[in-house]
């Protein structure tokens, strides 16, 4: 025995380890080059300007957070208004606590700037892939892994929203970090199952959709967890609650609802009663959400179907043409590993249940960007296994794969290339005016609130439905001092930037604005006479 452990190992073994540690630093290429080569021309082109309002929104409550005045936002809806008891300063009751309260400690450490918060994003893209390719390795293989992870850092719509600056890729990672916890091998702890609630609970505090998956959680554990099942579940649920108590309860406080904010009137949005989002320039006692989804089920069906539609076709837009495909398919294979198909069950129950939720609340297919990374694992895992058992050699197995990961990447490396002009950046002058011109308190009536409350940094309030309401917002919000009309005004009111200049200005009595400057985009800042 002794013979055979020291004496040198034959030269067949060694090539073979060699070749063992080249393929495994191939594919680790093959996951991160990509990326790192994305982030690369990003950072050299510039980061540019905030473009999303979520976004703009989000990091004007963490510059707030940052100067000391607590979880309190400068953008203001009429909705918000009515709803709100207190509006000096406003409590944010809007957005979850814990993306805005990451940038307010980015701001700290850098600068309240679009840069930062770009940056923020893309860095929760990197911790995203990662996350990708640890699970991916664990259930399937590392070929798996690093396919895994190079299509979803490759998608247009990951990058999109990579730097975008909102919170959707926190939502990714902290999904994913959901993922890995609840799905270890081997784990039916309580401590395990309170360590997962726990996870889910920061995850709500950065989306608020996320609630949403207890149900289908505590299914899953029901069936998983046995022969402790309901202590499991119950662990899991004090997990969540420990973490999210204390929001809940301010939540309680300000809105009466601990779990859903003022975002559960995104029920009522893209209805025949409120078009858009109109219910939230709405100043005259919007009804309780469940009672109009009770008295308008007709125009909830109309909605959902409408939203189902809509769905079909930004589904395969956020997870991939070339990946989704795959994904269906794997859904049809006989599974005989039973954790492994439990998971699949879990994925597909997460993907319905968020699915129909969506469609009935202001479906915006962002929300979707927190499974693709799991449905891109689902795909590549069965990409690897159809190509395993093609009858054809190791290099056309590889080409193969190659051709669908080529494929899939293509869009986002042609707009890389096509777009080399540096990033526009920095403020806006028009904002910078309203920067400069109004005193520290002023308030500004605008189809723009996001835009004015981060780069003009006042207090903004959105357009309601009826400017001749503005007399009452005042009541609660303090004297108007401006207004801004933007050239997209047309998206968010019924009338032109034209007309709606116009319509200010003939206020009667001392709600009147006069124009001060006009700009050549077509904005238009006006002043209270």
């Amino acid at each position: 025995m002794a013979q055979v452990v020291t004496e040198p190992r034959p030269r067949a073994d060694a090539q073979e380890r060699l070749d063992s540690v080249t393929r495994k630093l191939l594919l680790y290429c093959v996951a991160f080059v990509p990326l790192a080569l994305m982030l690369a021309l990003r950072i050299a082109g510039g980061f540019g300007s905030l473009e999303y309002p979520a976004a703009m929104d989000q990091a004007q409550i963490g510059r707030n957070i940052l100067a000391g005045s607590g979880f309190t936002t400068s953008q203001l809806t009429p909705l918000v208004v009515d709803l709100s008891d207190t509006t000096n300063p406003t409590p944010d009751i809007t957005h979850p606590p814990l993306y805005p309260l990451m940038l307010a400690l980015f701001f700290g450490l850098f600068g309240a700037s679009d840069k930062v918060v770009i940056a923020a994003s893309m860095g929760f893209l990197v911790l995203s892939a990662i996350m990708v390719f640890i699970i991916a390795r664990r259930q399937f293989s590392l070929a798996a892994a690093a396919v895994a992870t190079v299509l979803f850092t490759t998608q247009v719509q990951t990058i999109r929203y990579a730097i975008s600056g909102t919170n959707t890729m926190a939502a990714t990672f902290f999904m994913l970090i959901l993922w890995y916890v609840l799905i270890r091998p081997g784990e039916h702890s309580l401590l395990h199952y309170l360590k997962a609630g726990a996870v889910l609970g920061l995850c709500y505090l950065t989306e608020y959709s996320f609630a949403l998956l207890i149900p289908v959680v505590l299914i899953y554990i029901y069936f998983t967890a046995s022969p402790r099942r309901r202590i499991s579940m119950g662990a899991f649920l004090v997990g969540a609650v420990l973490i999210s108590m204390p929001w809940m309860t301010r939540n309680a406080i300000l809105m009466h609802n601990p779990i859903f904010t003022v975002d559960q009137y995104d029920l009522m949005s893209n209805t025949n009663s409120f078009a858009g989002f109109d219910i939230y320039r709405s100043f005259d006692g919007a009804p309780s959400p469940i009672v109009f989804a009770v008295t308008h089920i007709t125009d909830m069906i109309r909605k959902l179907v409408n939203g189902l539609v809509t769905m079909y076709w930004q589904w395969p837009t956020n997870a991939g043409v070339y990946v989704l495909p795959f994904f269906i398919l794997s859904l049809f294979l006989r599974i005989e590993d039973k954790s492994l198909l439990a998971l699949r069950r879990l994925l597909v129950a997460f993907i319905f249940l968020l699915t129909i939720a969506v469609c009935l609340g202001d479906q915006m297919p962002m929300h979707f960007e927190k499974l693709v990374p799991l449905i891109t694992i689902f795909a590549a895992g069965f990409l690897l296994y159809m190509v395993d058992r093609l009858s054809i050699s190791p290099t056309r197995r590889s080409a193969v794969i190659a051709f669908v990961v080529l494929g899939a990447a293509l869009p986002t490396a042609v707009g890389l290339i096509g777009n080399t002009a540096p990033a526009s950046a920095g403020r806006p002058p028009q904002f910078a005016d309203i920067d400069a011109s109004l005193s520290k308190s002023a308030v500004v009536v605008t189809d723009c609130p996001w835009a004015v409350a981060w780069y003009g940094r006042r207090k903004a309030v959105w357009l309601p439905l009826n400017p001749r309401q503005l007399s009452d917002i005042e009541g609660k919000v303090g004297r108007i001092d401006a207004a801004f009309v933007s050239r997209y005004a047309s998206s968010f009111v019924a009338v032109d930037q034209v007309a709606l200049v116009k319509q200010l200005s003939q206020l009667r009595g001392a709600q009147r604005f006069r124009v001060v400057r006009v700009y050549k985009s077509g904005d238009a800042l006006l002043a209270r006479e």
